[in-house]
């Protein structure tokens, strides 16, 4: 066996969490940061760890002695250079395996300037940038499907915001075991191996260890004969079918304990999963010639269930542990085993010839993906996240639907308006307020006058603005506390991570983080 590379025993542990197949996610993708800030090198950092292929950075400021006091990519050697360089630099010493380029440039003028720039990145992040940059940031990002990750401290308040047309996720690492073990409506190879098993011809020891699973089957067959048909439906005559189970018995054998404990399995109906049907619904499943690997295999689905599947969805092809001897569980597995196989063909079959049909390359779907989608059907998951130009415009934006939320102040969803207040203010401004000290209190009232503002464009009530709210913004001064940014920081990263290597559920779609009481709340906006 060979020694692990330097690189395979660096990111070795978090393989356990993304596999083989996310890390090479990871380590093909180029991230953009704008503004080398606290929170932008914290989550910077989080990402140059597990091994981003290469980041750009974006900065066209100097090291200042407040930088010095917040961002720990910075020392007081570095006031007055230029900070994208030294934080690259600084970055760049967790590991050695990732590329790191930096601009000094301003973001803004960048934005205003070359928005053509950003199209070749696979993800951005803007850390604390001005509004207007935002949206003309997101208006291109939202033309060529790059995602877009908003960040914003001040003070103890953090704000996250993403936005990616779509997101569709296979595997999304859930802990909790979905069985497909169709018992009550098994498929035909299932069904011959159980009749091939003759019970009442079985010694004492066989009989002990005939899987739960192959008697739960034979009963139900044999149950579906003497009713019509029909599993148990009344509690009357569930409690007959459990009688039957505990009455087979000829000691005290597991497998039949097995097979009492399970028995609800048996008569449950078969159903198509609720994020399955929410697949077949979209109006994506109806394929073009743009559709993604998802949608395609989606689409295979959803024909394989109104044929072959007669109904059902292809089977995902594992089985529990249960007591059992090692010849027939292994022969039992095997059946379940060679159904996936079948049901994952039939469907790449049909994915071929989706694609023939708009002249694309047959095998551009493996059929390795689709096994995998298969296989973890009870996981596949997609949404869309509104584009923020949408959410900022009173005629499109949902915002006027969280006003309860807004007013409740056991949540934190009225930062979000806060935040929007302040970016108001330094847009009319040219300063973020509360920056001077001797200017706190005159701040507050003209902060108060861009909150009303934006209470009265999108019709909410003013008086959700309260002063305590606004006056702690001011008393902030658009500082930015380390605790807040590194948190900030691995959340970011955490959900950037999610995004790059499809796994794991993201949040959607704003996420607040309250230093204060230590709260956080996710919200769609």
């Amino acid at each position: 066996m060979s020694k692990p590379t330097e690189k395979e025993q660096l990111y070795s542990r978090q393989l356990y969490l993304w596999d083989q197949s996310g890390q090479n996610k990871i380590e093909s993708s180029h991230v953009c940061l704008l503004n080398a800030n606290s929170v932008g090198t914290e989550i910077l950092k989080n990402l140059v760890l597990p091994g981003l292929a290469k980041y750009t950075l974006v900065d066209g400021k100097k090291v200042t002695k407040r930088d010095t006091g917040n961002n720990f990519y910075v020392k007081t050697s570095d006031i007055g250079k230029s900070r994208a360089k030294v934080t690259s630099n600084y970055l760049q010493i967790h590991n050695k395996f990732v590329q790191g380029n930096f601009l000094e440039k301003e973001s803004a003028e960048l934005i205003e300037e070359n928005i053509e720039f950003f199209e070749q990145f696979d993800m951005i992040i803007a850390s604390r940038l001005p509004e207007d940059a935002v949206l003309k940031l997101s208006k291109k990002c939202w033309e060529k499907d790059i995602p877009l990750v908003i960040v914003r401290t001040n003070g103890l308040i953090g704000y996250l915001r993403i936005m990616k047309k779509e997101h569709c996720v296979i595997d999304r690492k859930e802990e909790e075991v979905h069985e497909d073990l169709r018992m009550n409506a098994p498929f035909e190879e299932l069904i011959e191996h159980c009749n091939s098993i003759k019970m009442e011809e079985l010694d004492d020891d066989l009989y002990g260890h005939v899987p739960y699973l192959v008697i739960l089957v034979k009963l139900m067959e044999q149950w579906k004969k003497d009713h019509e048909g029909k599993p148990p439906k009344t509690r009357e005559e569930k409690k007959k079918f459990k009688d039957i189970i505990y009455n087979m018995r000829r000691s005290d054998e597991a497998n039949f304990s097995e097979a009492y404990l399970n028995a609800w399995k048996a008569w449950n109906s078969y159903m198509i999963p609720d994020n399955i049907d929410e697949i077949f619904d979209d109006k994506n499943i109806e394929v073009t010639k743009e559709s993604t690997p998802f949608w395609l295999v989606g689409a295979a689905l959803k024909d394989f269930v109104a044929n072959e599947g007669k109904g059902t969805l292809p089977v995902v092809g594992t089985i529990p542990d249960m007591t059992a001897d090692t010849k027939s569980f292994i022969t039992l597995q095997k059946i379940y085993q060679k159904k996936a196989e079948k049901d994952a063909i039939c469907i790449h079959e049909k994915v071929k010839k989706m694609l023939e049909k708009f002249d694309r390359n047959p095998e551009e779907v493996p059929l390795k993906y689709v096994k995998f989608y298969c296989k973890n059907m009870m996981q596949v998951w997609f949404t869309r996240y509104p584009n923020i130009e949408q959410e900022f415009d009173p005629k499109t934006s949902k915002i006027k639907s969280l006003e309860s939320e807004f007013a409740n102040e056991s949540n934190n969803h009225i930062f979000y308006l806060v935040f929007r207040a302040v970016e108001a203010f330094n847009k009319e401004h040219g300063y973020y307020p509360g920056e001077s000290n001797e200017k706190v209190e005159s701040d507050y009232l003209l902060l108060k006058k861009e909150a009303v503002k934006i209470c009265e464009l999108y019709k909410l009530n003013p008086e959700i603005m309260t002063d305590k709210y606004l006056k702690g913004f001011c008393r902030f001064g658009h500082s930015e506390l380390h605790n807040v940014s590194a948190f900030m920081g691995g959340i970011t990263a955490q959900e950037v991570i999610k995004l790059i290597t499809e796994q794991r559920q993201p949040m959607s779609n704003t996420f607040i983080y309250n230093a204060v009481n230590a709260t956080t709340t996710t919200f769609k906006i």
